[in-house]
């Protein structure tokens, strides 16, 4: 089955192919491109969603993963905060919310 993942921005949608880890990389460079243009995108996969932001100066934020400070970019799931590197890396090992299974 082909998972396809949907990118919804200001202007428009974008709809990507995402079965693979090179896949879902290409998806999060597309998501940090529009987000970094309009501010907010959402990125909506077959089992789950992200938001992906332009991330604000809040002291104290930081990755749930890494626990690095968040940089120009952060990833949303849910209520946690992710860096954009942490959250490819899942993605790309296909963890649930963040990007289809394998």
């Amino acid at each position: 089955m082909s998972e396809v993942a949907t990118i919804h921005f200001d202007a428009g949608v974008l709809r990507l192919p995402a079965n693979d880890p090179y896949e879902r990389e290409l998806l999060f460079e597309q998501a940090n491109f529009y987000a970094r243009r309009h501010g907010t995108v959402r990125v909506q996969f077959d089992d789950g969603k992200m938001r992906v932001a332009r991330s604000t100066s809040k002291a104290g934020m930081g990755c749930a993963c890494c626990h690095h400070a968040l940089r120009a970019v952060s990833v949303q799931v849910g209520e946690r905060l992710f860096c954009i590197h942490c959250a490819k890396q899942a993605a790309a090992c296909g963890v649930p919310a963040l990007g289809p299974p394998h």
